[in-house]
């Protein structure tokens, strides 16, 4: 299992200008916050205006000088590849609780076959007045197996994937799993793997709505093997060239042409 925390690292001024962008995107015409779910791999492929394609490439340019990359790389000895199509930005209204998602691993978005990493970056300051992820210390009570067969046998939710209420973790796990919330500074950010469950910060009173960008890293040269081809078909994704270094953006079968024959 991976999980790191860092308190710094990240580029404060371009997190700041990706912040602002992001507040025009989700705010309503009276500049009222909304508590919504932004997909970068929709305004790839169905931009509703320049600012939303300009997005999209800083973005991009965001994660490539981050140095996630790099700790992908070491981690795991593999080449990173950014899955574009499960990027998405999260705006969290103090208003309402529509973006609250329950207990879940995000095995839900890329399996557990190959390597993957989640790296959750606050947009503004998050663990006090503001909600940030709250995770659970299983305390090596299961194998990865374990965990992978217990996931794999729950059923799957309205959006076809999985999720844990409190009741759930409850009748699962006892009631002496420890959990730990983190809080951060903008340019601060966590790391961790698909295996280890983490929700939204329960936190009652909160002030401050959250705004946070969420990338997901897996194996530039391999495949999961536990996801159907055809689910995997014209999936946004970004990696860098092996022989200019340059960063490109496209589609799963640029890659993988096996996934374009399924």
């Amino acid at each position: 299992m991976v999980f790191r925390a860092f308190n710094s690292g990240l580029d404060v001024d371009q997190l700041r200008a990706l912040r602002e962008e992001i507040e025009v995107f989700s705010s309503d015409d009276q500049g009222t916050a909304l508590g919504v779910r932004l997909s970068v791999s929709r305004m790839h492929r169905q931009p509703r205006d320049e600012a939303e394609t300009a997005f999209v490439r800083d973005v991009v340019k965001t994660f490539w000088s981050s140095g996630i990359d790099r700790f992908y790389a070491t981690t795991y000895e593999r080449a990173p590849l950014l899955l574009l199509e499960h990027c998405t930005v999260r705006v969290q209204s103090t208003l309402q609780d529509d973006n609250y998602v329950p207990w879940h691993l995000d095995a839900n978005f890329y399996g557990f076959d190959v390597p993957m990493l989640t790296a959750w970056i606050p947009l503004v300051d998050v663990g006090t007045e503001t909600p940030g992820l709250e995770f659970a210390d299983l305390g090596g009570r299961l194998s990865s197996q374990e965990l992978r067969r217990l996931w794999l046998s729950e059923p799957l939710d309205d959006r076809g994937r999985r999720a844990l209420e409190d009741d759930r973790m409850l009748e699962l796990f006892g009631n002496d799993v420890r959990r730990q919330s983190i809080r951060l500074k903008v340019g601060g950010f966590c790391i961790f793997d698909q295996t280890i469950l983490h929700r939204t910060q329960v936190m009652a009173g909160a002030r401050n709505k959250r705004i946070a960008l969420e990338f997901r890293i897996a194996d530039r040269d391999h495949l999961p093997r536990d996801i159907p081809p055809k689910s995997l078909k014209g999936m946004l994704m970004s990696w860098r060239d092996r022989e200019s270094g340059q960063v490109r953006i496209g589609y799963s079968g640029a890659l993988f042409p096996e996934v374009s024959q399924s």
